[in-house]
Formats: C-alpha cells, sequence, structure tokens
C-alpha cells in the first residue's frame, strides 16, 4: 500500500510539473535556433519534451518590422536591418527569456523576448526598425517614408 501511494506521489508531481511547464507563460534561458526576420525568432526551451518545446516558431510581441519579402527596395533594406539587429541583440546576449507568452489570432506564440533583460521590441522601436503594434492594419513602410 506505502509502495502504492509513494508512486502516486511521483505520478501527480511529475504531472504538476509537467502542466506547469507546458502552460507556463514565461521560459528562461531558451535557445534561440534562427532569426526568421526582424520580430520572428524560433526558439527551443530546454527540459520541454520536443513536441511542445522544439523550433517553436515565436511573434514577438508589440511590434511590427519592414517584411523581408516586400517590393520596395527601402523597406526591403530596413528589413534587413532589423533581422541583423536582432541577431546582434542575441549573439551579444547571455541569456534570452520569454515572458507573457500567448498565442495570436494565427496561434502562433506571441511573447515578450529579453536577452540579459533587455527588452527587444522596446530597442528595435527605440532605433527606428519597428513600430508599436497591437493589431489592426499594419504600416506600409514605403508610403511612411515618403510622408516623413
Amino acid at each position: 500500500m506505502a509502495r502504492n501511494i509513494n508512486k502516486i506521489i511521483v505520478l501527480l508531481f511529475s504531472s504538476t510539473l509537467f502542466y506547469q511547464t507546458l502552460w507556463a507563460n514565461s521560459f528562461y534561458d531558451v535557445i534561440v535556433e534562427r532569426v526568421i526576420d526582424g520580430d520572428t525568432i524560433v526558439i527551443s526551451i530546454p527540459n520541454v519534451p520536443e513536441v511542445f518545446g522544439k523550433k517553436i516558431s515565436v511573434r514577438i510581441a508589440g511590434i511590427d518590422t519592414p517584411e523581408l519579402r516586400a517590393n520596395c527596395p527601402y523597406e526591403k533594406g530596413l528589413a534587413n536591418r532589423a533581422k541583423d539587429r536582432v541577431e546582434g541583440i542575441i549573439m551579444k546576449g547571455q541569456v534570452v527569456s520569454l515572458s507573457n507568452t500567448k498565442r495570436d489570432k494565427y496561434f502562433r506564440l506571441l511573447a515578450d523576448v529579453l536577452v540579459d533583460g533587455q527588452n527587444v521590441a522596446a530597442a528595435l522601436v527605440n532605433e527606428g526598425l519597428a513600430v508599436t503594434y497591437s493589431g489592426g492594419k499594419k504600416r506600409d513602410w514605403c508610403n511612411y517614408r515618403k510622408i516623413r
């Protein structure tokens, strides 16, 4: 009887840890597999089952960056600069963390991305490589340039 109770306690404890990992809204020290563009990275989460935590696409919350596949050369140039900047921030950093994770309307993972405590989105906005974004119509980067 005591052995069965111990097995049940171990099973409940491991299930609770799995549940907390699966539904956590923050992940510390993730592995960045690659940078797709200025507002999307691919990460792996250590100690999480591969089906949930290996090579997961993450959209950086709160920003929109220019598109790499844009028709306008100006937008393409800005998009490459934004991507390079994200790669630079990540390469120089020690610890990459995700906080406030949730799913967006396309069911992608959406999160605040922090590198050594620095908010990547804020850095990109401050450098003019991104604009704040919370849904709705996205900026036409080429026409915006002509207005400024």
